[in-house]
C-alpha cells in the first residue's frame, strides 16, 4: 500500500512538473516581466498629438513594446474587448531604445495585431497579468519568403491579380512608406492607387488609397520593372537617400526586394504613380 501511494506520489510530481514545462513551451519567449516599480522607469514620451515631449513613467498596469529596428514588420495594434489602446513613444533615459508604451491598463485578455508594412496582419492572444516588455515574435520573419527580382514576370498578371510595390525612401530628416497597388481590370489595363505612411505633402492624406486619374500604366510599369531588373547589387555609388523597392503578387507571400543604392529609378518611380 505504501509503494501504491508512493508511485502515485511520484506520478503526481512528475504531472505537476511537467504541466509546468509546458507552459513554458506554451508561453511566449518575447515577454518578459518587468518586476521594478514604474517610478524607477524614467525617460521622456509624447502624448496625445503633441509635438513635445514630457518627462514620463509609466501609470498603472503597463505593457512596453520594443519594436524591430528593421524587417518588414514593425507595426503593432493592441486591442480589448475590440477597443484599440492608446500609445505613447517612451525615449528611456538610461536605454538608447525607443519603445511604446501602453499604461492605465485593466488585467485581463488583450488581442495584439502585428501588421506588416503590406498591411498583411497576424493575430495573437496576450493573457495580461503583470507589467510585461514585449518583443515581436521571431516567426514574423519566417512569413515572407523573398526571392530575386529576375524571377518576377508581370507580363503573367492576369485580371485576378494586383502587384504591390511598397516605395521605402529614407534620409537625413525621416522618411516615408509607399504602398503602391497595380490592379488589373478587365481590359488587361492596369490602373494603380497608393497609400503613403511618413513624410507627405500637405493635401496628401496619411494611411488613406489615393487614386491615380491615369487610365493605363501598364507600359511605364513594365518599363520600370525592367530597368530595376537591371540595378548592379554591386554598385558602390551611393546617394544621400535610401530607396528600396518590394514586389508581392498581393495574396502570396514571395516578396522580392531591390535596393536602389545610386538612387537611379526613385525619379521615375515618382512619375510613374503621380495621381494627378
Amino acid at each position: 500500500m505504501n509503494r501504491k501511494n508512493s508511485i502515485l506520489t511520484l506520478i503526481s510530481i512528475l504531472c505537476l512538473l511537467f504541466s509546468i514545462q509546458s507552459c513554458k513551451k506554451l508561453s511566449n519567449e518575447n515577454i518578459s516581466i518587468i518586476s521594478i516599480p514604474n517610478d524607477s522607469i524614467k525617460g521622456h514620451a509624447f502624448i496625445g498629438e503633441s509635438n513635445s515631449s514630457v518627462k514620463y513613467s509609466p501609470k498603472g498596469n503597463f505593457i512596453q513594446v520594443i519594436k524591430p529596428d528593421s524587417g518588414m514588420w514593425k507595426n503593432l495594434i493592441i486591442e480589448k474587448s475590440k477597443q484599440e489602446i492608446n500609445s505613447k513613444l517612451f525615449f528611456h533615459d538610461d536605454d538608447i531604445n525607443v519603445s511604446i508604451i501602453y499604461d492605465s491598463l485593466s488585467f485581463g485578455e488583450y488581442n495584439l495585431k502585428f501588421v506588416s508594412d503590406l498591411k498583411d496582419t497576424i493575430s495573437e492572444k496576450l493573457n495580461f497579468e503583470k507589467n510585461v516588455e514585449l518583443k515581436f515574435p521571431n516567426k514574423l520573419k519566417e512569413f515572407y519568403k523573398e526571392k530575386e527580382i529576375e524571377d518576377l514576370n508581370i507580363e503573367k498578371l492576369t485580371k485576378i491579380d494586383t502587384l504591390q510595390v511598397l516605395y521605402k525612401n529614407f534620409g537625413c530628416f525621416g522618411g516615408s512608406g509607399k504602398l503602391i497597388e497595380f490592379i488589373t481590370n478587365e481590359n488587361n489595363e492596369i490602373t494603380l492607387r497608393k497609400k503613403i505612411d511618413g513624410l507627405r505633402y500637405e493635401d496628401e492624406p496619411e494611411d488613406e488609397w489615393i487614386y491615380s486619374k491615369k487610365e493605363n500604366v501598364k507600359e511605364e510599369l513594365k518599363e520600370f520593372v525592367s530597368n530595376v531588373k537591371k540595378l548592379d547589387k554591386n554598385d558602390k555609388n551611393y546617394c544621400s537617400f535610401q530607396i528600396e523597392y518590394i514586389f508581392r503578387i498581393k495574396g502570396k507571400n514571395t516578396i522580392y526586394w531591390v535596393k536602389d543604392k545610386p538612387c537611379k529609378y526613385m525619379d521615375e518611380l515618382s512619375e510613374l504613380i503621380k495621381t494627378k
